[in-house]
């Protein structure tokens, strides 16, 4: 327990002292920042590799293609199952500088 709360600590410390200020006042650098955020979310990365291998198997694409997608949307699953067990077992409060700018929240 003790070093649960000793990460936790140093997640606050290394956020504050990441923390841009100017991201905080640029529109632009924000609307950088938002993107980066976007691109790396995973539901529109299941989306595309679901469709995409759903897609690739209908049109019977080499298997070697197939595999891809497989492998991708194989990944993009793993990926998410991980970020949620990591999630569920870290939790912690949001930032008292954090801007609670999300577009679409599930």
């Amino acid at each position: 327990m003790l070093e649960i709360l000793f990460i936790l600590k140093l997640d606050a410390k290394l956020s504050r002292i990441l923390l841009l200020k100017d991201a905080l006042i640029s529109p632009t650098i924000r609307f950088g920042f938002l993107l980066i955020e976007w691109a790396a979310h995973g539901i529109p990365w299941l989306i595309v590799a679901g469709f995409g291998t759903l897609f690739v198997i209908r049109k019977q694409y080499p298997l070697r293609f197939q595999w891809k997608w497989c492998v991708l949307l194989f990944g993009v699953l793993l990926d998410l199952a991980a970020v949620g067990i990591f999630k569920i077992s870290f939790q912690r409060n949001r930032p008292p500088y954090n801007e609670d700018d999300q577009v679409l929240i599930f």
